[in-house]
């Protein structure tokens, strides 16, 4: 018999494909360089959290469900969603190295081979290039570089229940005085922890009023402090811990009131969907506007976000949703009993 469920199905929620449109959109005005918005880089914090929330309760959830974590399947599930995405951009930008700017062609295949192996948070731009395509890319490498070990770390935090939060809290609050961004990864997951040991489940009660008042307070500071960049060293934790209290409204209070339900919108969602191909193809396109067409702001910025949305459609339609259908057919797994 397959022991009884100690996580409750989190299931598809709309509003946390709006709390990506928020997060890519801060993201991609603040790289556009408009002077009122020069915190939006911590939309990528945002990012961090709700991807540690969302793949730790997963996790959990197929864990407490079936007593098994089927790891080969989850790594091919990370696979598929990331990888066919990335190769279309990486292969698309030696293309165009290939056609227009020949000299170039060994120097980016350097660039290229350090972001498929996922490891530009830690190797420097190699100099080569007049430009740097790929240097948003270490946030992708962070991420990925977390997930190699976190299933196996899910597996040994679930067999001491009791000092996951503890543990959990204690590495975010680590991390974060570290000025690690990865942190907010770690955030996410103890929020996932927190949804299971306390919210979900009853033991902490908190009405669906007082959720949407937190997703009210929580979006404001996002947006201020998106705008004023304050904090200091400490502006990505706190974006982190503003993240994470909108997304356990949206989660754990229902729709999350008017700011979940602004959220769900079709439009939220639409951009939401299309979020990650939008992070990967914006800052190479933003670089090729600048270097090689030279218009002034009032064009190149309009240029620059429809050249983004057009590629994102099409990473969309013609690549990532047809491999993110794909299904699961790796047999190996870990029984945790």
């Amino acid at each position: 018999m397959k022991p009884r469920p100690a996580v409750r199905p989190l299931g598809y929620i709309p509003a946390l494909d709006g709390v990506r449109a928020v997060a890519v959109v801060a993201v991609l005005l603040s790289h556009a360089g408009l002077r009122w918005l020069p915190g939006g880089e911590i939309g990528v914090d945002m990012f961090f959290v709700l991807s540690g929330f969302l793949i730790t309760g997963l996790l959990r959830e197929e864990l407490h469900t079936t007593g098994r974590l089927r790891i080969a399947a989850f790594y091919g599930r990370r696979f598929r969603r990331l990888t066919p995405a990335l190769w279309t951009l990486l292969g698309s930008a030696m293309f165009g190295c290939l056609l227009f700017r020949r000299d170039l062609l060994g120097a980016m295949s350097g660039e290229v081979v350090k972001a498929l192996f996922y490891t530009r948070n830690v190797t420097s731009f190699g100099g080569g290039l007049p430009f740097d395509l790929f240097g948003h890319l270490w946030s992708l490498a962070v991420e990925e570089q977390f997930y190699l070990l976190w299933p196996v770390a899910i597996i040994l935090l679930s067999r001491r229940e009791r000092w996951a939060i503890p543990i959990l809290a204690a590495s975010t609050l680590a991390l974060s005085f570290a000025g690690i961004r990865g942190s907010g990864l770690v955030l996410g997951a103890l929020l996932a922890f927190l949804r299971g040991n306390g919210i979900a489940t009853g033991t902490l009660s908190i009405s669906r009023r007082t959720w949407a008042v937190l997703a009210w307070v929580s979006t404001a500071c996002f947006v201020i402090e998106a705008v004023e960049a304050w904090g200091g060293d400490w502006m990505f934790p706190v974006g982190a811990g503003e993240s994470a209290i909108l997304i356990a409204a949206v989660a754990a209070g229902g729709s999350g009131g008017a700011v979940g339900s602004l959220l769900s919108t079709r439009a939220m969602v639409h951009v939401g969907k299309r979020s990650y191909a939008m992070y990967l193809f914006h800052w190479p396109l933003f670089v090729a506007v600048d270097e090689w067409l030279s218009l002034p702001a009032p064009l190149s910025l309009p240029l620059k976000f429809v050249l983004t949305l057009v590629a994102a459609e099409l990473s969309w339609r013609l690549v990532e949703r047809h491999f993110v259908r794909l299904r699961d057919r790796a047999p190996i797994a870990v029984t945790v009993s």
